[in-house]
C-alpha cells in the first residue's frame, strides 16, 4: 500500500518506518493520541536479557520474608541484611542493576521475589502522519503539567509587563 501511493508524503514516511511497526488509523489529534498510548504503558516485571531503561534499586527497609535461604541470596548479591522482628531487613539501598544494563537471571528472580516491576510496557509513539504532516513520536511527547505551568508564568508576566509599561486595554 505504502508503494501504491501517489502521496509522496506517504513515501517518506515509508523510508522512516523501521522494523515491522504496528499501524493505527484514527481521526485523532496526534498529540491527544501521543498522551493516551503515554497512559495506557504499564508496569511490568523484569525477565532475564531485558535491557532496564532506568537505575534499579533495591531500597533500605523492611521485606516480607523471614531468616533462612533469602539471606544468603541477598548477601550473594551483597546485599546487607539484618533481621528485625523476625522479618528479613535490608540495611542500606543497593544499585541492582545500571540504567541500559542487561538483566540476568538471578537478578530477575529476585525482582520477581520482591515484587519489583521496572519494565514498561505499552505502545511507542514513533511517528504520526496527518494532511501531510509527517511528526516525531519524541516532538508528540508533551508533559502537560509542565506545559500548564508554562502558560500559567506566561500569563503572570504578561501582566506584569503590561503594568510595567502602563498599557491599558479596555
Amino acid at each position: 500500500a505504502f508503494d501504491e501511493s501517489s502521496d509522496v508524503h506517504i513515501k517518506v514516511l515509508k523510508d522512516r518506518l523501521i522494523g515491522i511497526p504496528a499501524l493505527i488509523f484514527t481521526n485523532e489529534d496526534p498529540f491527544r493520541l501521543a498522551q493516551l498510548l503515554k497512559k495506557n504503558k504499564s508496569n511490568a516485571p523484569a525477565k532475564a536479557g531485558d535491557i532496564v531503561p532506568i537505575d534499579i534499586v533495591i531500597p533500605a527497609g523492611s521485606t516480607d520474608f523471614t531468616p533462612g535461604p533469602m539471606i544468603g541470596e541477598f548477601g550473594s548479591m551483597g546485599i546487607k541484611t539484618h533481621v528485625v522482628e523476625g522479618k528479613i531487613h535490608i540495611k542500606t539501598d543497593k544499585l541492582l542493576v545500571k540504567s541500559g544494563e542487561m538483566i540476568t537471571g538471578k537478578y530477575a528472580s529476585l525482582m520477581g521475589k520482591l515484587k519489583m516491576e521496572p519494565m514498561t510496557i505499552g505502545f511507542n509513539l514513533v511517528l504520526t502522519y496527518k494532511e501531510g504532516e509527517i511528526l516525531d513520536g519524541k516532538i508528540l511527547d508533551v508533559d502537560i503539567e509542565e506545559y500548564e505551568r508554562h502558560i500559567s508564568v506566561a500569563a503572570g508576566e504578561s501582566i506584569n509587563l503590561a503594568l510595567f509599561i502602563e498599557y491599558i486595554a479596555r
